[in-house]
């Protein structure tokens, strides 16, 4: 596996994304609450 290299700031903005907080809205209405669950259950 190769080794990746992110500052502090690119670290924040690629948590945001993973959890949905950042860009476009992932997760709307019932399904959404559904969605984020499965995800953010998951592990890295």
């Amino acid at each position: 596996m190769r080794e990746i290299n992110l500052t502090q700031k690119e670290a924040r903005i690629l948590i945001l994304y993973k959890q949905g907080l950042l860009g476009e809205y992932r997760f709307l209405g019932k399904e959404g609450v559904l969605d984020f669950v499965r995800q953010a259950g998951e592990s890295p």
